[in-house]
C-alpha cells in the first residue's frame, strides 16, 4: 500500500499536469484571439479576390478548432483535478480503513 507521502505527491503530480494542461489551452486561445487573428486582418487589408475568400474561409475554420481545442484542454484539465481528488480521498480512506482493521485485530 502506498504511503501518505506517495499518496500525496502522486496527487501534486496530478495537479501539476492539469495546471499544464489549463495553462496551454489559455495560451492556444490567447493565440487564437490575438497573434493569429491580427495576422489575418493585416492580411485580408492587401489580399482581396477568390483564393484569398477561400484561404480566409479555411482560416476561420482553423480558427475556431484551435478555440475548440483550448476549451477541451482546460475541461480536460478541470476533470483531471477532480480525479485527482477522487483518487487522493479514496486512496486516503483506504488506507485509513486499513490502518483501522489492523489495529482492531
Amino acid at each position: 500500500m502506498a504511503t501518505d507521502r506517495e499518496i500525496r505527491m502522486d496527487f501534486i503530480f496530478c495537479r501539476q499536469k492539469a495546471d499544464r494542461l489549463e495553462s496551454l489551452g489559455r495560451q492556444l486561445r490567447r493565440l487564437a484571439n490575438s497573434g493569429y487573428g491580427t495576422s489575418l486582418q493585416t492580411l485580408a487589408n492587401c489580399w482581396e479576390g477568390e483564393n484569398a475568400d477561400n484561404y480566409f474561409r479555411k482560416s476561420r475554420k482553423l480558427k475556431e478548432k484551435m478555440l475548440e481545442t483550448a476549451d477541451e484542454l482546460i475541461r480536460a484539465a478541470g476533470t483531471a483535478r477532480t480525479i485527482a481528488r477522487n483518487t487522493y480521498n479514496a486512496e486516503m480512506r483506504a488506507k485509513s480503513i486499513v490502518q483501522n482493521k489492523g489495529n482492531s485485530e
